[in-house]
């Protein structure tokens, strides 16, 4: 009689509660070398006194670089600076040597077929004269890893989105 009371107990506590399984997000991770030209087709080299902004060696131009995480309720802005740290705990790893800029970034891919997080590499390619390229590298909706041999930026003046890492295509954005 005990154990049939007992039985009945956990029938009623524990058979209303279903366990429904959650997919859980994917963690990838991208890598990207950047190397830059300017307006006449001639590679740049870069030079930093504070591992967080670049300037050419001819001081005609300036990098800046951003990393833009975003969910429904929040906007996550982060400075990139030039590190050597694992990537294990953090969003990126960026180094650079006088040519070619390397960007590992770690990202969210989808949850149910949705994407977790917007999140978009800002590159700021400023002249000494003020003249300026944004481009923007977006990394939202991709499902798998990437590699990127090279991606050569040469100075235009605009703002430019790449929509797809995996084959980059300048694609002129509208001011």
């Amino acid at each position: 009689m005990l154990l049939n009371k007992i039985i009945i107990i956990v029938i009623l506590v524990f058979g209303g509660f279903k366990l429904n399984a959650q997919p859980s997000p994917k963690k990838n991770t991208s890598q990207i070398h950047i190397s830059f030209k300017d307006c006449k087709k001639n590679e740049l080299f870069f030079i930093s006194n504070d591992s967080i902004h670049f300037y050419s060696e001819n001081k005609k131009y300036k990098l800046d670089f951003e990393l833009i995480n975003q969910n429904s309720e929040n906007k996550n802005i982060v400075k990139v600076f030039s590190n050597k740290h694992n990537l294990l705990n953090n969003i990126y790893q960026f180094e650079f040597n006088e040519r070619v800029f390397f960007l590992k970034h770690n990202y969210l891919i989808s949850y149910n077929n949705n994407p977790i997080l917007k999140s978009v590499f800002k590159i700021r390619f400023t002249t000494k004269r003020g003249k300026e390229m944004i481009i923007l590298i977006d990394f939202t909706d991709l499902k798998e890893e990437i590699i990127i041999k090279e991606l050569l930026i040469s100075f235009k003046k605009g703002i430019f989105k790449i929509t797809d890492p995996e084959n980059p295509i300048l694609i002129k954005v509208k001011d």
